[in-house]
């Protein structure tokens, strides 16, 4: 239940987690098995009306090795978005996401990263601007920034901005066309910045109203630091379908060449993952994720292949309070013996919602 404080909806909620994991130091020397515990608080605002739409998550993570006391950490972790209507034709929404942490939360992060645990700063901020010129034709402007500071010697602090312009085409009921054009900026602390233009097509086609496919393609001309200019393909397709309506499942594949937050150097890859979610009954539900990514950084010649696979199922014991179980296996292998490593984490937790009913 949550708090009504005017216009706003607030909950505060908290969870406790017990973890067992096989590497905790993220590497394949002085490998580390240990168990842990997560004590995490948190508090969700939200605002909706029939215009615009906010919210606001924030949660403050303490987590505790029962053998390796010098690996406790904290983490936060704060959430913000933000949804407008101006009119029937005009929206604007923007987002931002901060993470201060010492492990990545998904594969696509992990993919490419230097092994090993350290904390890092992260910071994600996006906002956009759509218009629709017509029934069939709408046009958005989007900006997007990305701050990463990490805390281990040798790697690079780095700060993106990237503009885009889009535009979308109805063509029928069930196909529509897309255009986009992009310019992003990464500048390196230490290092100098990388440039890139990119150009990209492509369609939407609507096999019923739960299915759907997205094809992409296009081209990337970036400038590195040493100023040497390349010229890359890049292509995408999605699929995403509701199986039914407990069941749905997506599946992407990506071939893209640009840089990561923590190296200028060029990082050519190719990358599929696959997701299925169900819910069994109105108590009960699960997921599962496939990924799967290889790549070359150009100049360095590093070459990285990573593989994950992730489970996990919730149960709802009360309105307020959920169980969740889930596992995590991830291996990354490379022609640098030193990036490689494997991983594997069991966790349960619990998360318990703390509010009630009510104006305040």
């Amino acid at each position: 239940m949550a708090y009504r404080m005017g216009d706003f909806e607030v909950l505060p909620f908290f969870s406790g987690a017990g973890k067992y994991d096989t590497n905790v130091l993220q590497t394949n020397t002085g490998r580390i098995r240990d168990y842990a515990t997560d004590l995490t608080a948190a508090v969700s605002v939200t605002h909706e009306s029939k215009q615009q739409m906010f919210g606001l998550t924030g949660s403050l993570s303490e987590e505790i090795y029962a053998r390796e006391r010098s690996l406790n950490n904290t983490s936060e972790n704060i959430d913000l978005s933000y949804a407008r209507q101006f009119d029937r034709n005009t929206t604007f929404n923007a987002a931002n996401t901060f993470n201060h942490t010492d492990t990545p939360t998904n594969f696509a992060d992990q993919f490419g990263r230097t092994s090993g645990r350290y904390q890092y700063f992260l910071n994600r901020f996006g906002m956009g601007y759509g218009f629709d010129v017509s029934r069939q034709f709408s046009v958005a402007a989007n900006y997007a920034s990305e701050i990463y500071d990490p805390a281990l010697r040798g790697l690079a602090s780095s700060l993106q901005n990237a503009i885009s312009l889009r535009g979308d085409y109805v063509v029928t009921s069930t196909t529509s066309l897309v255009g986009v054009y992009g310019f992003s900026r990464r500048s390196f602390d230490p290092g100098g910045k990388v440039t890139a233009n990119t150009f990209d097509g492509g369609v939407r086609e609507y096999f019923s109203s739960k299915t759907y496919v997205d094809l992409l393609g296009g081209a990337s001309a970036s400038s590195g630091v040493d100023g040497k200019r390349s010229t890359t393909p890049r292509y995408e397709a999605t699929l995403s379908h509701e199986i039914t309506g407990k069941t749905r499942a997506s599946a992407s594949l990506t071939w893209r060449t640009d840089t990561n937050y923590s190296s200028s150097d060029l990082f050519r890859s190719s990358r599929a993952s696959v997701s299925l979610s169900h819910r069994f009954y109105s108590r009960l539900s699960g997921g599962a994720e496939l990924f799967h990514g290889q790549g070359k950084y150009t100049d360095l010649g590093i070459q990285d292949k990573f593989n994950g696979a992730s489970g996990n199922v919730e149960y709802a014991l009360t309105p307020d309070a959920d169980i969740f179980g889930s596992s995590t296996y991830s291996r990354t292998s490379s022609n640098l013996a030193s990036r490689a490593y494997a991983r594997a984490i069991v966790s349960f937790f619990t998360n318990i919602a703390s509010g009630e009913s009510g104006d305040q």
